[in-house]
């Protein structure tokens, strides 16, 4: 995420890299930290997370207003902000803060009856889509408030329900058919490294071929229907305490609040729409086996303010309730500000180096690994190894701060 936007400044240009396996998929976001590295390098670069998360947090807030749940909006950006994962993901260069950012945004357009609105909403499933593919997940949910957002009576109603889907529909493919343009004239498979059935001779890499770089695809073979079953009502449970991102786990209120909706106090329209827009999004990442927590951020991103809104009424309904909300919210909050404080500050947000109050060789060698090994290491390789030197790496992960080529252990991909 930040070796290939090193890359593009480096050249002037966007190019595929033929060893790193995250250059074959759409790039938005990797994109803004592009441009935050021509300004700020790439201190800069890891910010534009965190801006992310105070976006997101502001958006949640704003959307609660526009439902007439202004208290909820912004304990939804409290309970956002204070899931673990999303502390973590606010310093690192992933790109799943962002389309969780886009995903929301266009879920709440989506739901005027405005068509600049509903076109708005399309460009921005198709931004979410540009910065993972994931995000077009989003684009049922959205397609179901695009035709419901006009009238449907008679033959009128019907045409008119065809332009609310066209319109925005041609939206997300002007905004992310550059993507697949570019896999497409460079490889010759739009979707690449996915379908390499589809697209024989897609396979462009000399070091990879199309079915080897199929398996950088994340995901499993789909289970049957009694096991997706069964996963979807253990859903709750696993996400609440068994499901992971970036080492840490996801908060347990959204599943633990959301049960409230059924709440009359709480189940208003919009609220309802968003929960059930995020409900599908957990069930596709159930029923895709993603396996990687950090992907049901766009899920959380929609779940949270249903289940702020769930924790208002459940608060309103009872002194007792009321207390047990508060003090499980505020307990939460504290153990995130904790975290926020002495881990994720400390070890992932370079905002010191950003400010000069630390130099950065220090806040890498405290950051990218914990045992301390790889500053060092890296360090000595940019000052003995020829500059003509290749280097065999087994990961893209931190290749970044190797100053040299490095070729990838394609073996990683091989049965």
């Amino acid at each position: 995420h930040l070796r290939a936007p090193s890359h593009f400044l480096a050249a002037h240009r966007v190019y595929l890299l033929p060893y790193s396996p995250g250059s074959f998929y759409p790039f938005l976001a990797e994109m803004w930290s592009a441009v935050a590295m021509a300004f700020g390098g790439d201190a800069a670069a890891k910010l534009v997370n965190f801006g992310v998360l105070v976006l997101t947090a502001s958006s949640l807030a704003a959307f609660g207003a526009e439902l007439g749940e202004a208290a909820a909006g912004r304990l939804a950006a409290l309970l956002y902000v204070a899931i673990p994962a999303a502390g973590v993901l606010a310093g690192q260069t992933y790109n799943d803060l962002e389309t969780a950012w886009l995903v929301l945004l266009a879920v709440r357009l989506s739901r005027s009856r405005t068509a600049g609105d509903r076109m708005a909403a399309g460009a921005l499933c198709g931004a979410a889509m540009g910065c993972k593919l994931l995000g077009a997940w989003a684009l049922p949910a959205c397609a179901v408030l695009w035709i419901k957002a006009p009238p449907l009576a008679g033959a009128r109603g019907q045409r008119r329900a065809l332009g609310a889907l066209t319109w925005p529909l041609a939206a997300v493919a002007a905004v992310f058919i550059v993507w697949p343009l570019k896999n497409w004239l460079w490889t010759g498979n739009p979707l690449y490294p996915m379908f390499p059935g589809l697209f024989p001779h897609g396979g462009w890499n000399p070091y990879l071929t199309a079915e080897q770089a199929g398996r950088f695809v994340p995901g499993a073979a789909p289970a049957g229907a009694g096991a997706l079953a069964l996963a979807l009502v253990r859903f709750p449970w696993a996400a609440s305490l068994n499901v992971t991102a970036i080492g840490v786990r996801l908060t347990p209120l959204l599943a633990g609040l959301l049960p409230a909706l059924l709440l009359p106090a709480a189940s208003r329209p919009g609220i309802v729409g968003t929960a059930l827009a995020g409900a599908w999004y957990a069930a596709l990442w159930v029923a895709a086996s993603a396996g990687e927590g950090r992907y049901l951020m766009e899920a959380a991103a929609l779940l949270v303010l249903p289940a702020a809104n769930a924790a208002r009424a459940l608060g309103a309904g009872s002194r007792p309730a009321g207390a047990v909300v508060a003090a499980a919210i505020a307990a939460t909050v504290a153990l995130q500000a904790g975290h926020w404080t002495e881990h994720v500050s400390r070890l992932y947000v370079p905002w010191r180096v950003v400010l000069g109050l630390e130099p950065r060789e220090l806040y890498l060698n405290r950051g990218l690994l914990p045992n301390g090994e790889f500053v060092p290491m890296a360090r000595r390789i940019n000052a003995e190894l020829p500059r003509t030197a290749r280097l065999l790496y087994a990961s893209d992960i931190v290749s970044y701060y190797i100053e040299r080529d490095v070729a990838f252990d394609v073996q990683q991909v091989m049965p």
